[in-house]
C-alpha cells in the first residue's frame, strides 16, 4: 500500500508541476536515479549494511540479556515456590509476564532497529540529494524518482545515475 501512495504523489506533484505555468502535465519532465547503483558505485552499500548488521547484533545482544535475567528470574521464583499452590500459581503469572515483557522488548528492539536503517538510508539519501536536484534542474527536470521495484518502466535518456555517480566522486565521497 505505501509503494501505491509514493506513487500516487509522484504522479499529483508531476501534475501540479506541469499545470503551474499553464504547461500541460505530459510536459514534465522527470528525472530517475537508481540509489542502490550509487551505493554500489561509491562503496557505500557493504558500509551501511556492515552499519545495520552492528546495531542489529547490539540489539540481539540487549535481547539476550534481558531473556537471561527474566530466565534468572523465574528460576529463583521457582526454587522457593515449592508445592505450595500459591506459590505455583504466582510462578506461572510471572512466567505470562516475563513471557510478554520479553516479546514487548523484541519489538521495541525490531521497531528501533527499523528506525535506525532508515536513519541510516536517509542519510545517504540526504548526500545524493543535492548532486541529483543539480543535475536535474540542469537537464530541466521537475521531478527526480529513484528507479525502484514499483518503477516499471522509463527511458534510459532520464537516468542522471551515471552523472550523480561522477559529482559525489568529484566532491570526494568516494
Amino acid at each position: 500500500m505505501e509503494t501505491w501512495r509514493l506513487i500516487l504523489v509522484a504522479f499529483a506533484l508531476a501534475g501540479l508541476i506541469g499545470c503551474e505555468s499553464g504547461e500541460r502535465a505530459d510536459n514534465v519532465a522527470i528525472a530517475i536515479v537508481d540509489v542502490n547503483a550509487v551505493a554500489r558505485a561509491l562503496g557505500r552499500e557493504d558500509v551501511i549494511e556492515q552499519r545495520i548488521v552492528s546495531a542489529n547484533q547490539q540489539l540481539t545482544s540487549q535481547l539476550l540479556e534481558v531473556a537471561q535475567s527474566l530466565q534468572q528470574q523465574l528460576e529463583a521464583l521457582q526454587q522457593t515456590a515449592g508445592d505450595d499452590d500459591e506459590a505455583r500459581q504466582q510462578l506461572a503469572q510471572a512466567t505470562v509476564k516475563a513471557n510478554q515483557q520479553l516479546k514487548q522488548t523484541q519489538r521495541a528492539a525490531q521497531k528501533q532497529l527499523e528506525q535506525y536503517r532508515a536513519g541510516v538510508v536517509s542519510e545517504f539519501l540526504n548526500e545524493v540529494r543535492p548532486h541529483a536536484a543539480e543535475i536535474a534542474r540542469e537537464r530541466g527536470a521537475r521531478l527526480v524518482l529513484t528507479a525502484a521495484a514499483n518503477l516499471l518502466w522509463f527511458d534510459a535518456t532520464v537516468d542522471i545515475t551515471d552523472e550523480v555517480i561522477a559529482a559525489l566522486r568529484a566532491r570526494g565521497s568516494d
